[in-house]
């Protein structure tokens, strides 16, 4: 039905599809969402992506890069659907991450910097914010310095000695 620009008739089809294998708004999540990113539908997209990482943080990168290519008057309200406080930190980060691709680094840090919450550190949390300190290393911009040295003291309060020394000599660095 995509293929045939049945769009609409496609929509149906994943709901209906959703709704009768009962998994709730994970189910069909990245068909949905490249489905709406098809029709230009970029929130919708957004929405579908979030709820897939949030079950899952290992699609982030690839919801990142295929939300990274939203037009640049539809990227507010895509961070706007996966941003709120009350959504899921994979989900913030997701929105930190298209905010950090777009060159807007101290907010992406912000948003980023509110995902990781005041729970106990995890395996994921050390992992998240190497992975955006490596992703601010790319924006060769005052603020994406700032944003990569901040990640990287955060991460370096949470990792064993020899490589917290390291990471807060290059979060010096990058500050």
């Amino acid at each position: 039905l995509a293929d045939r620009h049945a769009l609409d008739d496609a929509r149906r089809v994943l709901l209906l599809g959703r709704r009768n294998l009962g998994g709730g708004a994970t189910t069909l999540a990245i068909e949905l969402a490249e489905l709406e990113q098809r029709a230009d539908n970029w929130e919708g997209a957004a929405r579908e992506w979030g709820h897939a990482v949030a079950a899952n943080a290992e699609l982030l990168p690839n919801a990142a890069s295929q939300l990274s290519e939203a037009p640049a008057v539809q990227r507010g309200r895509v961070v706007a659907v996966l941003a709120p406080a009350d959504a899921a930190p994979r989900t913030q980060r997701l929105a930190a991450e298209l905010l950090l691709g777009w060159g807007q680094s101290a907010e992406a840090w912000s948003l980023f910097e509110r995902s990781l919450g005041a729970g106990p550190p995890s395996v994921e949390t050390t992992t998240a914010l190497r992975r955006f300190a490596d992703l601010a290393g790319a924006v060769a911009t005052p603020a994406g310095h700032r944003a990569r040295g901040l990640a990287l003291a955060r991460w370096a309060d949470l990792v064993p000695w020899p490589l917290a020394a390291r990471a807060r000599a290059e979060a010096v660095r990058e500050l």
